[in-house]
């Protein structure tokens, strides 16, 4: 979409008493456009191309994808329903402050965890806090940030179902190119969308997706309400990189399958995490869910290093691969998980998102940081 076609108007033309009436009294989403807090074309526009991706039949776009998150909830925030909402303990650490913070101590949501333990037990963990909470609310990431733990969503699902809960999916790391979590059961689809389906480290924006217009209504009333809504500019440079979404993850994946292997067989590598290896703990759910188009393109690792050496690491991998907090650019990029999460990650746990570069030359620049580290013999 080029500059021209983004309608940045704030107040549109409304006409007269009745046409003002109108366009004020129709529900959100029958294109009468009177604020840009409302409804804004371009936006509308970039939704249904979203939604299109994601084979849903509507989409809500935010300004992140945290903010999307909140607006999902939102409509599930019954104060007369005390069961509990559930979530993964592994979830992405935001979710779980959001939760915390948010849900449980503002907005006084009986919040519980579900704690993964050992190998293959993620999904069957989950199943079983759900029959034993009977919750209202279920919270699932597909793929978990950061530790690529697989969650059988269509399980989890029929389980939830069977309690009477909704559940919520978080397809940040999965991606539409992935998996369709609305044909698996979920209720809605969340996503950050600042990651790969913008894809270029220059937008800032989540999204909610799915198939029920009620759901749809009420969270448009909610968004006009607290005000939280992309930009046009944002979203019309969105449309232009939604339509390499597809190419850059068939790259991304492809390369991705070859440095987990890569760095599974580098004896500098103490533990490789990638769901497309045999060693990983999910291995046949991932091949079940994922193997048609790949496994994701994030890994994550353990170095074979002290603290120290570790440390090393990163600035040695800086100089060739940007260290930054975010992930799904083009560009690869990785992360010293302890330091951005917290002290219940070790030292030598390595996030690394990878881009459409060659995987040799992503390779390249790992074998010159993974050299051999005097201080570790």
């Amino acid at each position: 979409m080029s500059d021209s076609l983004i309608d940045r108007t704030i107040g549109f033309l409304l006409g007269g008493v009745k046409e003002t009436e109108t366009a004020f009294t129709e529900p959100l989403g029958s294109a009468l456009y009177s604020y840009a807090r409302r409804e804004n074309p371009t936006v509308a526009d970039c939704e249904r191309a979203f939604a299109e991706i994601e084979m849903a039949k509507w989409c809500i776009l935010a300004p992140s994808g945290m903010a999307a998150i909140n607006i999902a909830l939102s409509i599930f925030n019954d104060p007369a329903d005390r069961r509990p909402w559930l979530f993964p303990a592994d979830a992405y650490t935001g979710t779980l402050q959001y939760a915390t913070d948010v849900l449980q101590n503002q907005r006084g949501v009986n919040v519980r965890f579900a704690d993964p333990a050992g190998p293959n037990s993620t999904t069957s963990n989950l199943i079983s806090a759900i029959e034993d909470e009977a919750p209202a609310l279920v919270f699932i990431e597909p793929i978990s940030n950061p530790l690529l733990d697989i969650i059988d969503i269509p399980a989890v699902a029929e389980a939830a179902r069977r309690q009477g809960a909704r559940v919520v999916v978080d397809n940040t790391f999965a991606t539409p190119y992935l998996l369709h979590p609305l044909d698996a059961g979920a209720d809605l689809v969340v996503h950050s969308v600042t990651k790969y389906l913008a894809g270029h480290n220059n937008i800032l924006a989540g999204a909610i997706c799915g198939n029920d217009a009620d759901s749809h209504a009420r969270l448009l009333m909610h968004r006009n309400t607290i005000g939280s809504v992309l930009s046009p500019d944002d979203a019309g440079r969105l449309k232009t990189q939604l339509q390499t979404f597809s190419l850059r993850l068939a790259q991304q994946n492809a390369s991705a399958m070859k440095i987990a292997e890569y760095l599974e067989n580098h004896p500098a590598i103490a533990k490789v995490r990638f769901p497309g290896l045999p060693s990983h703990p999910d291995y046949e759910l991932a091949q079940k869910m994922f193997a048609q188009r790949g496994f994701g393109a994030m890994i994550t690792f353990d170095l074979a290093r002290s603290a120290e050496g570790s440390s090393r690491f990163v600035d040695d991998l800086a100089a060739d691969i940007p260290h930054i907090g975010s992930l799904g650019d083009v560009t690869t990029s990785f992360l010293h998980i302890k330091a951005c999460f917290g002290e219940e990650y070790e030292h030598s746990t390595i996030r690394l998102s990878v881009g459409v570069e060659p995987a040799e030359q992503i390779i390249s620049s790992l074998e010159q940081a993974l050299r051999d580290d005097p201080a570790d013999r």
